[in-house]
């Protein structure tokens, strides 16, 4: 969603970025994004069996991982997955917000050559979903 020097690859995301980025960030809304990942464990049967086996195992690699790079990736993780969810809303709310999203990411698919690094699988789901929103929001 952004260029190498930080800048917003669509306007569309630039008008939102306060949003986004969490610019008024507090800690009742990392505790609302951990309520609402809570919940959709608890609606999500696969999540569950994955935690019911993880249980049982010692996980001892990541743990020490965890301990030894933890303070340095976790925030990134945790504020990567806040810009996720708030994006998410965003494109719910506004389905100019899901075009434009389209957009950078098929540029970037491009540019990136991504195609390459892809499965049959990713590739067929990826282009089935920009035929759709093709039809659907008459893009080219």
């Amino acid at each position: 969603m952004l260029n190498q020097d930080g800048s917003w690859r669509a306007a569309e995301l630039k008008q939102i970025s306060s949003y986004l980025l969490y610019e008024d960030f507090q800690e009742k809304h990392l505790d609302e994004f951990f309520s609402k990942t809570i919940e959709a464990n608890n609606q999500n049967q696969y999540l569950q069996n994955f935690f019911l086996e993880a249980k049982n195992r010692t996980w001892s690699g990541l743990k020490k991982t965890i301990a030894q790079e933890g303070k340095y990736y976790l925030p990134e993780v945790i504020s990567y997955a806040l810009v996720l969810e708030r994006l998410t809303i965003s494109m719910r709310q506004d389905w100019q917000i899901l075009l434009c999203c389209q957009e950078v990411w098929k540029k970037a698919r491009v540019e990136e050559k991504l195609d390459d690094y892809l499965n049959f699988f990713e590739i067929t789901k990826i282009y089935s979903m920009d035929m759709v929103a093709d039809v659907i929001y008459g893009t080219n």
